[in-house]
């Protein structure tokens, strides 16, 4: 799940969905609200995205719901990373 600090969410009026849980990695089960957002990237936008508000970070956590979405390069070796808009020949 994408993490969006709750101040953000608040400043565009972003919707709320529904109400959710959130367990940490450490197994905390905090319950939270859930927003709708559309995202926009270099590349284009993702309409329609359910977010998490979160109240004490002031940093976006793109989840797997939004990761799943997106064509990415990774390249730890030469520290590369891109958002892509196809697949490089030889990978498709």
């Amino acid at each position: 799940m994408t993490l969006i600090p709750l101040t953000h969410l608040e400043q565009i009026g972003a919707p709320e969905l529904d109400e959710a849980g959130l367990r940490s990695h450490w197994g905390d089960y905090t319950p939270m609200t859930t927003y709708l957002v559309d995202i926009q990237f270099s590349t284009g936008i993702l309409p329609g995205i359910a977010v998490v508000g979160d109240l004490y970070g002031n940093e976006i956590l793109l989840g797997r719901n939004v990761l799943n979405k997106m064509l990415l390069l990774i390249d730890g070796p030469c520290q590369i990373t891109d958002v892509l808009t196809r697949c490089p020949r030889g990978l498709a």
